[in-house]
């Protein structure tokens, strides 16, 4: 959201309004011009449902006066599931994780540790080769 923001020249919470967002959710595909904008459909239901956990707080705690995403339709995801990734494949996955931390120029290339640890503590299979 950030990055949309800054994009957008938006600097303030309050700024954000239901036209912004509806546009922003419309450029939402698997082909977006933006990075951060790639998302299939049943990532968009995740995603915005998580957009618009933010803003019923915002409003809640009074940073903002007006909900924006209150109009957003739903998005429903996509019949198609996720298939677990055989045991090669996740080593493949860990192996590139410190590859593509070492390649970051954020706060991302410390956590090497810590991404290994996320996708094996959020059901991936473990091998005999995997180490924190």
């Amino acid at each position: 959201m950030n990055r949309w923001a800054e994009r957008n020249g938006i600097r303030y919470l309050h700024e954000i309004n239901s036209n912004l967002l509806d546009e922003w959710r419309g450029q939402w595909s698997k082909e977006a011009v933006h990075k951060d904008d790639r998302m299939g459909s049943t990532s968009q239901c995740h995603f915005q449902t998580r957009l618009k956990g933010f803003f019923a707080w915002a409003r809640v705690i009074n940073l903002i006066e007006f909900d924006p995403a209150l109009g957003l339709a739903y998005i429903k995801p996509s019949d198609k599931r996720t298939h677990v990734l055989t045991p090669a494949q996740f080593d493949e996955l860990l192996a590139a994780v410190e590859h593509f931390t070492s390649a970051q120029t954020t706060e991302t290339c410390d956590l090497t540790k810590e991404l290994r640890a996320s996708f094996f503590c959020n059901g991936g299979l473990a091998s005999a080769s995997w180490t924190a």
